[in-house]
């Protein structure tokens, strides 16, 4: 073994001959969802509701690697577009903290508030309407 790493590290050629490496490898992962347009249309509904004032929300259940978060992020794809608030929370079973997920959504919300903040008096009505919302 320490004389075939000796010639990889004196003679990388001699491994890497018949490989070819090119500097524009490109490895995409396809953000398309296939078979979930009735999940997206129920989500976009529930969007749709709440961006008319209505209070709702939506829970995006299942297994590992169904592809929740992907249908999450395609969520929140069009409620940005739609200049609405996209919050989230992630739930970890094997978590020592449960309630967890719960804080996600609360620090989400919260970086979204901020972000839109441009101005003082912005800030202002801001926390007057958080203050009216959430009681003092």
């Amino acid at each position: 073994v320490m004389v075939d790493l000796e010639l990889m590290l004196n003679d990388p050629s001699r491994f890497l001959n018949s490989t070819s490496i090119s500097d524009n490898l490109d490895l995409a992962i396809s953000d398309e969802l296939y078979g979930r347009e009735k999940e997206i249309r129920k989500l976009r509904d529930v969007c749709e509701r709440c961006l008319e004032g209505k209070s709702c929300g939506a829970l995006i259940l299942g297994e590992g690697g169904v592809g929740k978060s992907t249908l999450a992020m395609c969520t929140k794809l069009f409620t940005h577009d739609a200049n609405g608030y996209f919050v989230s929370g992630k739930f970890d079973r094997n978590s020592t903290r449960p309630f967890m997920a719960i804080g996600d959504v609360f620090n989400s919300i919260c970086d979204s508030f901020a972000s839109d903040i441009q101005s003082p008096e912005q800030e202002r009505t801001m926390a007057e309407a958080l203050s009216r919302s959430l009681g003092n």
